[in-house]
């Protein structure tokens, strides 16, 4: 099912799981890469994201090789390599950002940091064939190199992994 933007917000929550009785929320899922230490805020958030409207720094992560950013003027938006005044741009428009790893980039595949022959349980934000954004996850644990290429088959225009989480 899709859900209909139109009139729709949507948000980085740091330092919180949102509650599964929270009727308002569409979808949610781990999205940035996280340090071990919860109660440090924003400072346990892989590189510098964009919450409530509001650029934060976050720790450093070599694997952050794109972005995705949101926001009521500008919409989905994927970024690959510099992506720092995308971040001051959604902040600047009441939006939202955070950084991970980029897998697919205008159609193609770009390189990686993890290892192709990687295994796991693989989930990544897309911009779809059809332009709409989407979740897409593995069937079971894969190698990354074979969820790339199963995104790919399916005509996803940009991806970017996200952290697994908690689900």
């Amino acid at each position: 099912m899709k859900p209909d933007m139109n009139g729709l917000s949507m948000d980085m929550v740091c330092g919180e799981i949102p509650s599964a009785d929270n009727d308002s929320i569409v979808l949610a899922f781990a999205g940035a890469f996280t340090g071990k230490e919860f109660n440090k805020g924003h400072a346990n958030i892989a590189g510098d994201h964009v919450a409530g409207g509001v650029r934060h720094k976050g720790y450093r992560c070599k694997r952050n090789t794109g972005a995705f950013t949101w926001s009521a003027v500008s919409g989905p938006q994927f970024h690959y390599q510099d992506y720092s005044t995308e971040l001051d741009k959604a902040a600047s428009e009441d939006g939202m950002g955070f950084a991970q790893e980029m897998m697919i980039h205008n159609g193609k595949a770009v390189k990686t940091t993890r290892p192709m022959g990687n295994r796991n349980v693989f989930r990544a934000l897309c911009l779809d064939s059809k332009g709409d954004l989407a979740l897409y996850e593995s069937q079971g644990i894969v190698t990354f190199g074979n969820f790339i290429e199963a995104l790919l088959s399916q005509g996803v225009k940009e991806a970017l992994y996200t952290d697994m989480g908690q689900g």
